[in-house]
């Protein structure tokens, strides 16, 4: 009978962090969705200009696929951009409701992945839509909005399940696959050589346990003509707008990251105020752990083989973000330290937190895991701040100077003279330059702003 009873009260705990969990992600994903509706805009902006050039030029799906722009491919997100723009009459806004459709499908891996590394999932898997939902991203979707940075984090994160399946050829082959998808895709160069190195790890203990070697080996060839295949094709020429080298102190570089790390903690971006220095101070913290993380947990992959399958994804989820981090450092800190604020970086940032929420999780139950998990809960609220998403939030910096750029040109058609409206507030043209006989493209066409008047 006790047996029952507290069979009783585990189903209805169960039941209970479920409904929790579910009721976050709910939550989270309207907010999402709101935000996105209240500033979204139906016209084509900066970057967007040069994603959308394979579009102009009517390519092929191919060559949206590995269109290089700057210093890295469209991949998965050109073939988004293709898909959705032929789909919706180039509608802008339909574009940026799909990429908040890549975060939640994004947040469903990561559960997914949650529940394959450490069990079911309860009420404290809270923090991963918390993670992978957060508003301190919402350049991503209403800057220059970007399918690569929508898409990046659910491909790690299915990347980083097929690294748990069991020795068989469907790891191997979705590994491959999935490796070359992120490759190719935005900023997910990183993963090329993360992949070898576990696959040469692979290969060397499946050798000394004397396993088969053929699918780890097979699967290395394979990582390592992607990664020829990328670079045989890689523009290294192409502009960048960085500045590498240009002026930075050796110590800048890994202060710029530490801000990376607390830009996703920081209430909101402006006056740098008390709040901003304990974000900084954190950021700089998390940075240092996340190190120390990557060390330890790579580690223990090196002298245990891809057998320990915890110890697999902390080290690629963190190895990841320190990488990502680390380019955008040095590409950027040149031209000062504020460059870690920009908001679009924290869609990529999600996959390292995600790990430290992972990590703390598989700690053994003690108080001082549930203080830690209770900080770690509180760094997270700032990222879903300010609670309001009309006119009075940061994405509104973007959705204004839209509109009355959209509305000067239909009326004027004058690139340079809308691109000097005294009240456009922004620090880059909508209207880059050449962009011109795109504009009189989508007039002809009936396309994007055409289409109607949000």
């Amino acid at each position: 009978m006790q047996k029952f009873i507290v069979n009783l009260s585990g189903k209805r705990y169960d039941r209970l962090s479920h409904a929790i969990l579910g009721a976050v992600c709910v939550l989270l994903i309207t907010r999402l969705f709101v935000l996105i509706n209240n500033h979204a805009v139906n016209v084509l902006y900066w970057d967007q200009w040069e994603f959308y050039t394979p579009l102009f030029e009517q390519r092929s799906l191919w060559e949206h696929f590995a269109y290089q722009y700057g210093p890295h491919c469209l991949g998965i997100g050109g073939v988004l951009i293709k898909i959705v723009a032929e789909l919706s009459g180039w509608n802008a806004r339909v574009e940026a409701f799909v990429v908040g459709a890549l975060a939640c499908l994004s947040c469903v891996a990561a559960l997914g992945l949650k529940r394959r590394l450490l069990g079911p999932l309860t009420a404290l898997d809270a923090a991963i839509p918390m993670i992978t939902l957060t508003l301190c991203q919402y350049q991503t979707f209403l800057g220059a909005t970007n399918p690569d940075y929508g898409s990046l984090p659910a491909l790690i994160f299915c990347y980083s399940i097929a690294l748990t399946f069991r020795n068989c050829p469907a790891k191997y082959a979705a590994i491959v696959i999935l490796n070359f998808l992120i490759l190719f895709t935005g900023y997910g160069v990183f993963i090329g050589p993360v992949t070898i190195g576990l696959l040469a790890v692979d290969c060397w203990h499946n050798r000394k346990s004397e396993r088969s070697l053929f699918l780890p080996l097979s699967a290395l060839i394979a990582s390592v003509a992607a990664l020829i295949v990328f670079f045989a094709r890689y523009d290294f020429n192409a502009p960048t707008g960085n500045v590498a080298g240009a002026g930075a102190k050796w110590w800048q570089y890994p202060v710029f990251m530490a801000l990376m790390f607390a830009r996703f903690v920081r209430p909101e971006v402006g006056p740098p105020g008390w709040l901003s220095y304990i974000a900084a101070v954190l950021g700089l913290l998390i940075f240092l752990l996340s190190v120390a993380l990557f060390c330890r947990h790579g580690w223990l992959v090196i002298r245990d083989g891809l057998d320990r399958k915890w110890s697999v994804v902390i080290s690629v989820l963190t190895g990841y973000c320190l990488l990502f981090s680390l380019n955008a450092a040095i590409g950027r800190a040149p031209m000062g330290l504020n460059g870690s604020q920009s908001s679009r970086y924290m869609s990529l940032m999600v996959v390292g937190f995600l790990s430290l929420y992972f990590h703390l999780t598989a700690l053994e139950s003690s108080r001082a895991k549930r203080a830690m998990l209770a900080v770690f809960f509180v760094l997270l609220i700032p990222g879903h701040l300010p609670l309001g998403l009309g006119a009075d939030h940061p994405a509104s910096y973007y959705s204004v100077n839209k509109r009355n750029w959209k509305e000067c040109y239909l009326k004027y058609e004058d690139v340079e003279k809308c691109d000097a409206l005294p009240d456009l507030i922004t620090d880059f043209d909508i209207g880059v330059a050449g962009a011109k006989w795109k504009l009189d493209y989508l007039k002809r066409k009936k396309l994007n702003l055409y289409l109607d008047s949000r």
